[in-house]
C-alpha cells in the first residue's frame, strides 16, 4: 500500500503547482506594463488602457519544483 505522503496527493512529478496572483490598482498606473515585463521581459512604452480583465501565465522553477503563475489584473 502506498502512503499519502508518497503519492504527493495525486500530483505527478511533471505537473506544476498553480499559484494565482491578482494585481489591483487605479487605471493608468502601469499594471499591464508591470505584468508584461514580468511575463515576457518586454516593456511597451506605447501601451493603451486595458479594458476588462487580462490573464497571463508564466512557469518558473524554484528548488527543482515547477510552479505556474497565473497573473490576473483589473482596474480598481
Amino acid at each position: 500500500m502506498v502512503e499519502d505522503n508518497d503519492r504527493g496527493f495525486g500530483r505527478t512529478p511533471t505537473k506544476s503547482t498553480l499559484l494565482k496572483i491578482v494585481i489591483l490598482g487605479e487605471g493608468g498606473v502601469g499594471k499591464s506594463c508591470l505584468m508584461s515585463r514580468f511575463i515576457s521581459n518586454h516593456f511597451d512604452d506605447h501601451s493603451f488602457h486595458t479594458i476588462g480583465v487580462e490573464f497571463m501565465n508564466k512557469t518558473v522553477e524554484v528548488n527543482g519544483k515547477q510552479y505556474t503563475l497565473q497573473v490576473t489584473f483589473n482596474f480598481k
